[in-house]
Parts: structure tokens; C-alpha cells; sequence
């Protein structure tokens, strides 16, 4: 029964690493975003502000898990959130997005990187005037899907900046790599045909 004494021991140390890991982390610092939300009639502005942002580690390296909240913004349009500061956190490009739903009906969406302050910011400070990265990834203008559409439409010449055919009939030239595409035939069992 020697091995009780040295499990005890061990489950102690273990214990007091786990705490010592957390207490060195300590709490994290935030900071306070606050500013007057304004309708674009000039009138002050009532309603939520949803603010939503995936994981990240600040740039003490403390470790912010995913979350959200919901902030109401206040009588005569006043808003004030504390959040954990994600200006040079990691991964890069960390953002929260806030998404605005006035009484009014209109719903608003912007992105916000956090400074470290040790006194309230306004929106203005912490609005991203640039798409962060995935998000602007993601984004296409109508004029780019207006064109695109109308080339393949208009069934534009197959070259390699127009990679369709047409309908009525086109020559494709090339390598033509063999394809596995599943089919279901009348069994009820599903088998892939080779092309």
C-alpha cells in the first residue's frame, strides 16, 4: 500500500499547478467602449447592440474564449461595453463584430478591434475601417456578379478567364482527368461510375 501516499502526492502537485496556472493569468483587463448612438435623422438612437467574437489570446497572451453579449443602449442613446482588448491579439485579424437592431426596425453590422485604455473609448476609435481578412473574403460586389452573370449568359468564349460551356455546344481541349461520379442505378444500392 506504499503507492497511496505517492498518488496523494501527486494529485497535490498537480492541484496546486493547475491553480498556480490560473491565478497567473489573472484577470483580464478590458476596456471600456462607450459613445452617444445617433440615427442618421440626428435623433439619439434606443435598442441592443449584439457584440459576438471567436477565441483569441490578447496580446499579454491571455486566453479570451468565444462569446457575446447583448448591450442595451440607454436613454438618450448612450452606449458603454467593457471588453477584453484584441488590438494585436492572436490569431491576427481578430475582430468583434456589432451588430446594431434599433427600435426603428434597422439592423446595422460593424467590426471592432479593441485597444488597450486605461480610459473609455468612443466607437469611432474601435469601428475597423477595413474588412478584416475572412470577412472581406467573403464579399464580392454587384457589378463583379452582374458581369459574371452576363457571361455566362451571353455564353462568352471558353479561354482561361471564362471557364464555361456553352450549351449549345462547345470543343474542350486538354486533359480531361477521369472523374469519379456516384450515380444510383435501379438496385437500391449506390456504385460510382468511372468516366
Amino acid at each position: 500500500m506504499s503507492w497511496k501516499p505517492r498518488g496523494w502526492t501527486l494529485v497535490g502537485m498537480l492541484l496546486a499547478v493547475i491553480t498556480v496556472g490560473a491565478v497567473a493569468q489573472g484577470p483580464i483587463a478590458t476596456t471600456t467602449v462607450t459613445d452617444t448612438i445617433y440615427r442618421a435623422d440626428g435623433t439619439t438612437a434606443t435598442g441592443t447592440v449584439l457584440v459576438s467574437w471567436p477565441a483569441f489570446s490578447n496580446a499579454l497572451g491571455q486566453t479570451v474564449p468565444s462569446g457575446s453579449t447583448s448591450v442595451v443602449i440607454g436613454a438618450g442613446g448612450v452606449l458603454s461595453v467593457q471588453l477584453a482588448p484584441n488590438a494585436g491579439a492572436t490569431p491576427m485579424g481578430s475582430y468583434y463584430t456589432a451588430v446594431y437592431h434599433l427600435n426603428d426596425g434597422s439592423v446595422s453590422r460593424e467590426f471592432w478591434v479593441v485597444p488597450v485604455s486605461s480610459v473609455p473609448v468612443h466607437v469611432s476609435a474601435v469601428r475597423n475601417s477595413v474588412l478584416p481578412t475572412s470577412v472581406a473574403m467573403q464579399t464580392v460586389s454587384k457589378s463583379y456578379v452582374d458581369t459574371a452573370i452576363a457571361a455566362a449568359v451571353a455564353g462568352a468564349p471558353l479561354d482561361g478567364s471564362t471557364p464555361y460551356v456553352l450549351k449549345s455546344g462547345d470543343t474542350m481541349t486538354g486533359a480531361l482527368p477521369w472523374l469519379a461520379i456516384p450515380y444510383r442505378d435501379s438496385r437500391p444500392r449506390t456504385s460510382t461510375m468511372w468516366m
